[in-house]
């Protein structure tokens, strides 16, 4: 079975709507963006190695005689200022259909203003879109809304608990179970073989990331992963049937 391709990073500042475009009608599924919501509420895209933890710092705020601040303390005009890569999500759902975007929630963002404004001001594509995020209470924000809408959880990364996790593990699994997840991802070197069988038992797809070179695509398809996280479809197009 053709495994689900995911574009990770998203629009970035080295890949723009149109390069997007071009891979999503190729081999690639899904784009994940990451989300979050500026001070004047609007929902934006925005990945950009210069934001840590969505926090903006200098040099980057010293003209504005602030040291750091968060994105939703900013108007979205400042932070489109500071990073012309960011894109109002309402304009990129002219350019790329709801449906294939993954929208990714962090933890450390206001994810339930994403949320419920996404809701509020987007209710005909709302149950089109994907959700990922490392946060469980984020995925069941997301499922009280809309209990049908596709969830991927995180498990290798500092959720809730604020704790790294270098594996996935049993207590990761049941609780997608117990939130009605769809998927458990994360990093492919934290994904043993136990834990996609487990995984798959439970009724859950896979979804494992950086899958950039040939030795983590080989793991992938060696056991059966469904969904494959990648920064650009060039590192996987050769092992997709078209």
């Amino acid at each position: 079975m053709r495994p689900l391709i995911v574009i990770h990073r998203g629009i970035s500042g080295h890949r723009s709507v149109a390069a997007t475009q071009a891979q999503l009608g190729g081999v690639a599924s899904f784009l994940e963006v990451d989300l979050d919501v500026s001070k004047d509420g609007v929902v934006f895209v925005l990945h950009d190695p210069r934001v840590k933890l969505f926090i903006i710092r200098e040099p980057y705020l010293l003209k504005k005689g602030k040291i750091k601040k968060k994105a939703h303390q900013l108007l979205f005009s400042e932070i489109q200022e500071l990073f012309p890569s960011a894109i109002k999500f309402s304009e990129l759902i002219k350019e790329i259909p709801p449906s294939q975007l993954l929208c990714e929630l962090k933890s450390y963002t206001a994810y339930k203003g994403v949320i419920h404004i996404l809701h509020r001001m987007h209710p005909e594509v709302f149950h089109m879109l994907r959700f990922i995020s490392f946060s469980m209470r984020a995925l069941a924000e997301v499922k009280n809304i809309d209990p049908r809408i596709y969830c991927s959880y995180i498990a290798t990364s500092a959720g809730d608990d604020k704790r790294f996790h270098f594996t996935v593990r049993g207590r990761h699994i049941r609780e997608c179970v117990v939130h009605g997840i769809e998927e458990i991802s994360g990093h492919w070197l934290a994904f043993r073989p136990k834990a996609i069988t487990a995984a798959h038992q439970a009724g859950l797809k896979v979804g494992i990331g950086q899958l950039n070179t040939r030795r983590a695509i080989h793991y992938a398809e060696k056991n059966g992963v469904e969904v494959w996280y990648t920064d650009d479809v060039k590192y996987v197009e050769k092992d997709i049937d078209l």
